[in-house]
C-alpha cells in the first residue's frame, strides 16, 4: 500500500512538471508569435533592432546580437541587454565558434568548450552562441549569458528546449533583419547612382512630382 502510494506521488509530480513545462512552451511560442508580428510591421533595421531587444528580455537574462558589418570581416555589437557578456569589439568574424562551426556552441564549466573571442572571460561561465542566417547567408551572432544552462539539477530536456528557443529566435530575427536591409538596398538603388551615389533621374521625377 505504502509503496502505491509512492509510484501515485511520483506519477503526481511527473504529472505536475509536464504541465508546467507544457505552460511555458505555450507561453514561449505565443511570444515568439509576437515577436514575429512585430518585426513583419517594422519598416527600418532600427525599428526591428529596438524590437528584437525588447522581446530577447523576456527569453534570456542577458546577451548581444552582433552583426557583420558590408564589409563582411568585422563583427559588431548591434544591441545589449541585461549584464550583458560581450565585449566592446568589433572582433574578427573567426573569434566566434558558433560562426565557425555553423552550428550552436555552447560553454559551461564542465564542457571544456572553447571560449568566444567576444565574450568576456570572467562571465563566460553559462553561455550559448547561436549564428544567425538568412537565404543560406550569414548575418552575425546571437550571444546569450544564461546561468540556466549551468543549473546542475535541469533535465537535460529543458536544457536542449532552452536551446532549440534561442535557435528559433535567431532565425526569425535574421529572416527579418535580411528583409529589410534587401529592402533599404533595393530603395537606394532606386534612387541612387550606383557608382557615384548621387540621386538619379527617378529621384528627380519623384521629387518634381510631390
Amino acid at each position: 500500500m505504502a509503496q502505491r502510494t509512492q509510484e501515485l506521488a511520483r506519477s503526481e509530480e511527473q504529472l505536475r512538471g509536464s504541465l508546467q513545462e507544457l505552460q511555458e512552451y505555450t507561453k514561449e511560442m505565443e511570444a515568439i508569435n509576437e515577436l514575429v508580428e512585430l518585426l513583419q510591421s517594422c519598416l527600418t533595421l532600427d525599428e526591428a533592432r529596438q524590437q528584437a531587444s525588447r522581446i530577447l528580455q523576456q527569453f534570456f537574462p542577458s546577451g548581444a546580437m552582433l552583426i557583420l558589418n558590408p564589409s563582411r570581416n568585422l563583427l559588431e555589437v548591434a544591441l545589449s541587454w541585461g549584464a550583458s557578456a560581450a565585449n566592446q569589439g568589433p572582433f574578427a568574424p573567426e573569434s566566434c565558434w558558433a560562426l565557425r562551426k555553423g552550428c550552436v556552441h555552447v560553454m559551461q564549466p564542465n564542457n571544456f568548450s572553447l571560449l568566444c573571442g567576444h565574450i568576456e572571460p570572467t562571465s563566460a561561465a553559462c553561455h550559448l552562441c547561436v549564428p544567425m542566417v538568412a537565404h543560406g547567408d550569414s548575418l552575425g551572432v546571437l550571444s546569450i549569458n544564461d546561468p540556466g544552462l549551468c543549473d546542475p539539477i535541469a533535465h537535460p530536456r529543458l536544457l536542449r528546449r532552452k536551446q532549440e528557443l534561442a535557435t528559433t529566435v535567431a532565425e526569425q530575427i535574421s529572416l527579418a533583419f535580411a528583409n529589410l536591409t534587401l529592402r533599404e538596398t533595393l530603395k537606394y538603388q532606386s534612387v541612387r547612382d550606383p557608382l557615384t551615389g548621387l540621386f538619379n533621374r527617378r529621384h528627380m521625377e519623384e521629387s518634381l512630382e510631390r
